[in-house]
C-alpha cells in the first residue's frame, strides 16, 4: 500500500488566447441582460508539442491556439457536420495527435468524430451499442477511447453492467467497465472512498475489457482525507490525467497532485485553485483541469478588468512551469 506525502508547487503562467470567443447573453437581476463570456460551453485539449484546442459550443468550432496561445487555425463543426444538432461537446486527442470530438445535446450522445490535422478521417463510426444515457466523460488512453456514462434514472443494474463504454480507436466495440484510466503499461486506476481515507486502487488490465472485480489488484495510492472521519469538499479527489511517463493526477477543485509510480512514494502539489484565484483570475469550471503528454497541467479560466468576467474579459489556460 502507498503512502502519499504533500509537497506543494504554485509556479503558474498564464496563457492568453488570442482570439475573440463568442459572447452570451446572461440574464442578471431579473430584468437587466448584459452580455458574458461563457466557459460552460468549451472544452479544452492539449496536444503533441502544446498545441492548445478549444472546443466552443456557441460558435461550433473547434479552435487551436499555438503553445503561447497564438491562434493557429479552426475547425468549423457546421460545415463538416452539415444538419447534426448538439449543444455541448466534449474534446480529447491519443499519443498520435488525433483529436476526438464527442458532440451532445444536453448529455446525451449524438456522434462522435475523429479528427487528425484539421480534417475529418472516413470510415470512423462507432459500433452499437452506444453510449446511451448521460455522457460525462471523454477520455482517450492506450488506443482505447473511454466514453463515462450515467444512468437518467436510479438503476443498479447499469452500474452493475459497467458505466463506461470503450471502443478501439477505430470505434470498434470493445464492452463495458467501470474504470477509464488506463496508462500506457496496462494499468487500470480506479477509485474508492473509504472512511478514513481515500483510496484510488490499482489494477492490472487484460486483453479484454473486464470490470475491476475480475482484475488483478497491483496496489493501492491512500489519500488520508484532511479531516480524519469526516468528508469535506476538499476530500473527493478525481483522476483528471496520466502523461506518458505513466504519472496519474488527481483534482479535488482545490489542488492537482501528482503520483509518481516510479517512487511509489509521494504526490506533490501542482496547482492551488485558490491562490490563482486571488490573482484576479476566474476559474468557473475548475474541473476543467488537463494533463500533456509531457506531464504539464492546464485549466481553463478568464482574466480581465471586470471582476464579473463581462465582455472585456479573456479567455486563458493557466499552465504550471
Amino acid at each position: 500500500m502507498t503512502n502519499i506525502s504533500l509537497i506543494a508547487q504554485n509556479k503558474n503562467s498564464v496563457i492568453i488566447l488570442k482570439y475573440s470567443f463568442n459572447a452570451v447573453n446572461t440574464l442578471i437581476n431579473k430584468d437587466k441582460i448584459t452580455t458574458q463570456k461563457e466557459l460552460f460551453f468549451k472544452d479544452v485539449a492539449i496536444g503533441l508539442a502544446g498545441k492548445i484546442y478549444i472546443s466552443d459550443a456557441i460558435s461550433k468550432k473547434i479552435i487551436s491556439f499555438k503553445k503561447n496561445g497564438e491562434y493557429d487555425s479552426e475547425i468549423n463543426l457546421d460545415i463538416d457536420l452539415d444538419n447534426t444538432q448538439f449543444d455541448m461537446i466534449k474534446i480529447s486527442i491519443d499519443v498520435k495527435d488525433n483529436l476526438y470530438v464527442l458532440l451532445l445535446n444536453g448529455e446525451f450522445y449524438i456522434k462522435l468524430v475523429k479528427y487528425f490535422n484539421g480534417k475529418i478521417i472516413n470510415n470512423f463510426n462507432l459500433e452499437n451499442p452506444l453510449p446511451f444515457d448521460r455522457n460525462t466523460a471523454l477520455l482517450v488512453s492506450n488506443d482505447k477511447i473511454f466514453i463515462r456514462t450515467t444512468s437518467s434514472a436510479p438503476d443498479p443494474r447499469y452500474a452493475e453492467d459497467g458505466e463506461v463504454f470503450v471502443y478501439n480507436t477505430n470505434g470498434q466495440f470493445l464492452g463495458r467497465t467501470d474504470y477509464a484510466y488506463e496508462d500506457l503499461n496496462g494499468f487500470v486506476y480506479k477509485r474508492k472512498p473509504n472512511k478514513e481515507k481515500y483510496y484510488i486502487e490499482i489494477f492490472r488490465a487484460t486483453e479484454n475489457i473486464l470490470m475491476t472485480r475480475d482484475l488483478k489488484k497491483i496496489d493501492d495510492i491512500v489519500i488520508p482525507y484532511s479531516q480524519p472521519g469526516r468528508k469535506t469538499n476538499k476530500d473527493w479527489w478525481s483522476i483528471v490525467g496520466i502523461d506518458q511517463q505513466n504519472n496519474i493526477y488527481f483534482f479535488n477543485g482545490y489542488k492537482v497532485l501528482k503520483y509518481n509510480p516510479k517512487l511509489n512514494t509521494k504526490m506533490e502539489s501542482i496547482f492551488n485553485i485558490k491562490r490563482i484565484e486571488d490573482k484576479s483570475i476566474s476559474i468557473k469550471y475548475p474541473a476543467n483541469v488537463k494533463v500533456d503528454f509531457d506531464g504539464k497541467l492546464y485549466v481553463l479560466g478568464s482574466t480581465g478588468s471586470l471582476k464579473d468576467n463581462f465582455l472585456d474579459s479573456k479567455v486563458i489556460i493557466l499552465q504550471n512551469d
